[in-house]
């Protein structure tokens, strides 16, 4: 739960400097993370709250978190190939927060209402499904690597080195989730930390941009 709410309260936050000096910044690259950054934090949250154990809004399972991760983790995937590409646009903030949260409010849906392929079921661990996705997002991932070596020139390479990290560190989380068989096993826990490191990466990129940088 640590490990979930910390990079939870790192997406708002990530959010938060990139919404607030945007018009001082002009960093287009870091602003369209930001507003699907802060999306991602709000799934995330659902797939904390819907953990096997927490029961909050409803009875948790380990296949309805295991949907919201991995739903998540496609978006984030997605969103990490294509914001090198993003880099050299102008983009209307408003827009993409509504853009990002029509997806985010449309995959919440889908689970919520039994439409999302079933994720794991217990005593056996991830489904084919689940299991296949986690190989996809990690290729998707390495496609974003390569992207953002490639076509984000008008990145800084602070940026670009912090962003490739976390990348890295993403694509061990869901390496480490392909052995996952217990919601409260060894494998989802190392999966959790390396995530936990990725979101303090892609907010080390935003501060030093955004707060390191103008300071000095």
């Amino acid at each position: 739960t640590f490990a979930e709410l910390f990079a939870i309260v790192i997406s708002y936050l990530i959010f938060a400097f990139s919404w607030s000096t945007r018009n001082f910044s002009k960093n287009n690259f870091l602003l369209f993370l930001a507003c699907g950054y802060f999306w991602i934090g709000s799934l995330d949250l659902m797939h904390t709250l819907s953990y096997k154990g927490m029961d909050v809004f409803v009875e948790g399972s380990g296949n309805l978190s295991v949907q919201f991760w991995f739903g998540t983790r496609y978006l984030e995937a997605l969103l990490l190939l294509a914001a090198p590409f993003a880099a050299s646009r102008k983009h209307n903030g408003y827009l993409l927060v509504g853009i990002f949260g029509i997806v985010a409010v449309g995959l919440t849906s889908l689970i919520l209402t039994g439409k999302f392929p079933v994720g794991f079921v217990e005593g056996t661990g991830l489904t084919n499904f689940e299991r296949y996705s986690a190989y996809l997002i990690v290729l998707i991932l390495a496609a974003a690597l390569v992207t953002l070596f490639r076509f984000g020139r008008e990145i800084s390479s602070d940026e670009n080195n912090l962003i490739a990290a976390a990348i890295i560190l993403t694509m061990c989380a869901e390496l480490a989730f392909t052995f996952y068989v217990d919601v409260y096993g060894l494998s989802n826990l190392i999966g959790h930390i390396f995530k936990l490191f990725s979101f303090w990466l892609i907010f080390q990129a935003i501060v030093t941009t955004h707060l390191t940088g103008p300071y000095t």
